[in-house]
């Protein structure tokens, strides 16, 4: 098992075409991270996950700031 802290749609790909190179079967649980982030790069993400066998996609963490409401 290897637990990694990629984000970005590039370390992503980096990260699994590595571990698909070692002849692992490659299993990914997925949160993206920020709204903004995921949007602007719906694309790139599209095609991150290519070297995974398969792929788990849980909801967006917003990581935004929240203000208590009084």
């Amino acid at each position: 098992m290897l637990d990694d802290y990629a984000h970005h749609p590039t370390e992503v790909k980096a990260v699994l075409r590595a571990l698909h190179e070692s002849g692992r079967y490659v299993r990914v649980i997925f949160q993206p991270h920020r709204y903004s982030r995921t949007k602007n790069l719906y694309r790139e993400y599209g095609h991150a996950f290519d070297d995974a066998e398969e792929v788990v996609l849980t909801d967006i963490y917003s990581a935004a700031k929240r203000t208590p409401t009084a």
